[in-house]
């Protein structure tokens, strides 16, 4: 797990914490390997939930119609 991933664990002050289950996927070789990787969604999606206090509970991942969690 990433350090925004982490700290996106921590319990929010003013209350219960929003969860967010992350599903990045890519359907072309092309957006695999250049325009929107994997990593690159993970890394965005994980500092948008960081930045709106979220938990990230199941992130998963799908490249080519292959589930890859």
């Amino acid at each position: 797990m990433t350090d925004a991933a982490s700290r996106s664990l921590e319990a929010a002050p003013d209350g219960p914490t929003t969860r967010a289950a992350l599903y990045l996927r890519v359907s072309t070789n092309r957006q695999a390997e250049h325009d929107l990787s994997i990593p690159d969604q993970r890394r965005q999606a994980e500092r948008y939930c960081e930045t709106k206090g979220w938990q990230i509970v199941c992130p998963s991942s799908e490249v080519l119609g292959q589930l890859a969690a």
